[in-house]
């Protein structure tokens, strides 16, 4: 049976000359590697050494099997990784100028147009920059691998690194590559954000709340158990006592808001939203309604004898209007909130005069931007609060109860349910393994954990980079 050996000296004696620097086993296997149907007769092993050592021992060489490879070297193996890590990193350079160009164009549409402007910019800035950092890993493969075969081994060297035929197929092997990593890149995209809106989704199952507090709880780590409640707490805690220090470092000196202007920009707004109010129409009424609360606002203790608002009241009248206008749940037997009813008109100037008092102390004169920051996320974490562990005395004693036998019920639910399913259709861990999978997803601490890590960033950058990642693994070993 001919041997590598055999074919290599029949190549170096067609092309004389252009494969000194290689062995006649080398240029064997390369060429084999390169037409394997053409040469299926040539058999041999792969090294010299072992080529050797069979010829002694006068044994024929194995023929080798369909479908055989000849295995890479770790030269190879590492170049051909080359393209997906340059795609990872053009995919993550190019989010950023992406999502500046996405969100200068978006600023027609205003603070909602340039957020979403920018989050589209980023993920087609990621995905054009995986696709030029593809071709130019590609294009750099070609010159660590197929070039230097030319130069010392001549052109049947050159074909068997596996070089393209002409600059037109070099040229479309580097674009057919940038579009693979293109693709990778928007795949990663695709299991990111999913994973992001499965976890929403998984916390608004558990929590039984509307889309925001769901995305308050996840934002803020909140797990739905006595850990959780005590974790929002402090966060609340901590951002009160943040707000406090800045308003006071920033009253400084005796300085004030004027409170006629501050009633006068209240009613006004008042009065425009009752104008549009189905449930509280700008009648006369409601007219009477309000001038009784701007009176009550300009004669209070704490106004009245200078007609003017410090700092600290200013902010603790905010934080009072904030309570006062947050929706009071009670939790009906079956676990869903039902919000109690309060009077619109002064539910619609409490809610106005929070947000002209948060503007006037957020104005860059006054406290700052940072305070109008900080105070919104405040707002969001005691509404999460609210909708989650409403008071005793909103709710009563039965709906307490009832609120705490709900996790008990929803946990022995899913863990039955669980193990029928499991018993039925032949799941991995069977029943018992349904039944704890169930029990995982029917109790409300266990799906706000699930919900909070599809939704960590960690996992999703995982999932980002995970096509690229597989694919230049799996290219080591082709």
């Amino acid at each position: 049976m001919a041997t590598l050996n055999d074919l290599g000296k029949k190549v170096k004696a067609k092309y004389p000359g252009q494969y000194e620097g290689l062995s006649d086993l080398e240029v064997g296997r390369r060429v084999r590697a390169k037409y394997p149907d053409a040469y299926t007769d040539f058999g041999g092993a792969d090294t010299s050494r072992v080529m050797v050592s069979a010829h002694e021992r006068g044994k024929p060489q194995r023929k080798p099997q369909p479908g055989e490879t000849t295995p890479l070297s770790g030269y190879q193996r590492a170049t051909n990784a080359i393209p997906y890590v340059t795609g990872g990193i053009g995919s993550f350079a190019g989010g950023g100028p992406g999502a500046v160009v996405g969100g200068a164009l978006g600023a027609f549409g205003g603070p909602p147009g340039v957020a979403a402007g920018a989050a589209a910019g980023r993920r087609i800035g990621s995905t054009l920059g995986a696709d030029v950092g593809g071709q130019a890993g590609e294009a750099i493969r070609q010159l660590l691998t197929e070039v230097p075969a030319l130069a010392t081994g001549g052109v049947p060297a050159y074909e068997a690194a596996g070089g393209p035929a002409s600059p037109t197929e070099a040229y479309q092997r580097i674009a057919d590559v940038g579009q693979e990593q293109a693709q990778l890149d928007a795949f990663g995209q695709v299991l990111g954000v999913g994973a992001k809106y499965i976890g929403k989704g998984a916390m608004q199952v558990a929590a039984r709340v509307n889309p925001e507090i769901a995305q308050t709880l996840i934002d803020n780590g909140i797990q739905l158990s006595n850990w959780g409640k005590r974790k929002i707490m402090t966060l609340i805690n901590q951002s009160a006592t943040k707000l406090r220090g800045m308003v006071a470092g920033a009253g400084v000196g005796g300085r004030t808001l004027t409170a006629d202007r501050v009633a006068n920009e209240v009613e006004k707004r008042t009065m425009a939203e009752l104008s549009k109010s189905s449930t509280a129409p700008a009648n006369e009424a409601t007219k009477k309604a309000v001038a009784t609360l701007k009176a009550d606002f300009v004669s209070h203790p704490d106004v009245a004898p200078t007609g003017r608002i410090s700092f600290e009241k200013a902010h603790q009248f905010a934080q009072s209007a904030g309570q006062e206008i947050q929706p009071k749940y009670v939790r009906m037997a079956d676990g869903q909130l039902a919000e109690l009813p309060t009077d619109p008109v002064r539910r619609i100037w409490k809610a106005k005069e929070n947000d002209v008092l948060q503007e006037a102390l957020g104005h860059p004169a006054a406290v700052g931007p940072d305070y109008a920051a900080t105070n919104a996320q405040t707002s969001k974490l005691i509404a999460a609060k609210n909708a989650m562990w409403p008071e005793v005395d909103q709710m009563g004693s039965g709906a307490e109860v009832v609120r705490r036998g709900i996790p008990l019920a929803t946990t022995l639910g899913g863990a039955a349910a669980g193990e029928e399913v499991g018993r039925r259709y032949h799941t991995p861990g069977g029943p018992i393994g349904g039944a704890l999978a169930g029990a995982l997803l029917g109790s409300p601490a266990g799906m706000s954990t699930l919900a909070l890590i599809l939704s960590n960033p960690a996992l999703y950058a995982a999932l980002r980079a995970g096509p690229q990642a597989a694919g230049g693994m799996l290219s080591a070993h082709q």
